[in-house]
């Protein structure tokens, strides 16, 4: 490639690729108009290799180089680059399942360690707006998808951790959404049993969707604390479980009021959905702590494993029903097209009638006041001399208030049916009908 690609934008994977490996990264992000520090940051983020540090000076030396594969792109992976975000991106391909059953692979507690999407959050979880119902609400969006509260957080982030290395150790990669993708995300019911109801929810949302990639298709994945119906008192602010109710809080009692209120349990439920548009798949699955959080994230790949037939019949489902809606809206906006084409043929028609009316009675107006004042002169000039000019003088103030705009002049103004219709669609903006 030389400079002259520098407009050639968005650029894929591929395309990258072999950038990389043919001249330096500062080369490039001249070409492109972006740093190199930048750039690298791009390779990363799209799963791009390229060359480390020294490279071009081994090549230089003529000592041996070797140049990795590109890898298939991950679930995870964007596909093109556009610096200016104007380039059409390009469709990825239709998701597909394994073809194996997912392996079990054994790894170390020492390897596992803290999951990518768990470091950090904490912190995050911490600073929160007003709790809901108990419930955190943190202020950053772009974090791992965590119902929980305040005093189960340690617990509830420990429990996302095991199992999200429980899904990698099968082969399914847990990520966040990526940005350019358009997933949904059902409501949450925090309820251990949930209800089809009205129940006002203010839950925390995140900005994009916790999944696990099971082959390539995606799994949405919400780790909620359940709530579980109790009664309360309203001390000091909050509502208390009266089963946690301290002597001193006890005293109080006479002081204030009991209530039924949803309270977070401690406990956890994993919910699993089809993030795809039109897909309708949810299921939840409890984690009971004492069978251990590997056993289960494993049982719960499996069962996710055997679902994506399910899913991927929905996606084609959507996929139809998207196309058949696209075509009927399609076809309707051609009839509305139609309908006002002919609407607007039967106005200009109707207006170069009224206009080709106008003209005839103007043209005969014209003829008869012409032959009503050529009769007057000619009555005039039969007069005795003497009362000619005083008759003559009130014809031509009478001409005054008449228009002397030839009928031809008038035929020149006329407009055609079609004529209509162009200065009408040209005023649109619409495209000139023939």
């Amino acid at each position: 490639m030389t400079d002259e690609t520098q407009e050639e934008l968005p650029l894929s994977r591929e395309a990258l690729y072999e950038l990389a490996w043919s001249k330096p990264m500062t080369s490039i992000g001249k070409q492109y108009g972006v740093s190199s520090s930048y750039l690298a940051r791009v390779y990363t983020r799209m799963n791009v290799p390229r060359p480390a540090p020294g490279y071009w000076a081994k090549v230089e030396a003529g000592k041996k180089v070797t140049q990795p594969p590109l890898p298939e792109a991950r679930p995870e992976d964007e596909l093109e680059w556009d610096r200016h975000h104007t380039g059409r991106l390009r469709a990825r391909p239709k998701p597909r399942a394994p073809s194996a059953a997912p392996r079990i692979a054994k790894s170390s507690k020492k390897k596992a360690g803290t999951h990518r999407l768990i470091n950090g959050a904490r912190a995050h979880f911490e600073k929160s707006r007003e709790p809901f119902n108990g419930y955190l609400r943190p202020y950053k969006k772009i974090l791992v998808d965590l119902i929980v509260s305040e005093k189960s957080l340690i617990a509830g982030l420990k429990t996302a951790n095991g199992l999200f290395h429980a899904f990698e150790d099968c082969g399914y990669r847990v990520t966040l959404e990526r940005p350019d993708t358009y997933f949904v995300r059902p409501k949450i019911d925090d309820r251990e049993q949930p209800k089809d109801d009205n129940r006002y929810e203010n839950h925390w949302c995140p900005q994009r969707n916790t999944l696990v990639h099971v082959g390539t298709v995606a799994f949405g994945l919400t780790l909620i604390e359940v709530s579980n119906n109790v009664k309360t008192q309203y001390i000091d602010g909050k509502y208390i479980p009266v089963s946690e109710l301290t002597a001193a809080q006890k005293r109080y009692q006479r002081h204030t009021w009991t209530s039924d209120k949803d309270v977070p349990t401690g406990r956890f439920h994993l919910q699993v959905y089809s993030p795809y548009q039109g897909t309708e798949w949810v299921k939840r699955f409890p984690i009971d702590p004492k069978k251990g959080i590997t056993g289960i994230g494993q049982q719960i790949a499996k069962a996710l494993h055997r679902a994506c037939p399910e899913i991927l019949d929905q996606i084609d489902a959507a996929e139809k029903e998207r196309q058949r809606q696209k075509k009927e809206w399609e076809e309707m906006k051609a009839r509305w097209e139609q309908e006002r084409i002919e609407e607007l043929h039967a106005k200009a028609t109707s207006e170069s009638m009224r206009l080709l009316d106008k003209l005839i009675s103007d043209w005969a107006e014209a003829e008869r006041i012409h032959a009503f004042l050529s009769e007057l002169r000619g009555a005039v000039s039969n007069l005795p001399e003497n009362e000619r000019p005083a008759l003559t003088a009130r014809i031509e103030e009478a001409e005054k208030f008449i228009s002397h705009e030839s009928p031809l002049e008038s035929l020149k103004q006329w407009k055609s049916p079609a004529e209509i219709i162009e200065k009408k669609e040209s005023e649109r903006g619409g495209i000139l009908l023939p």
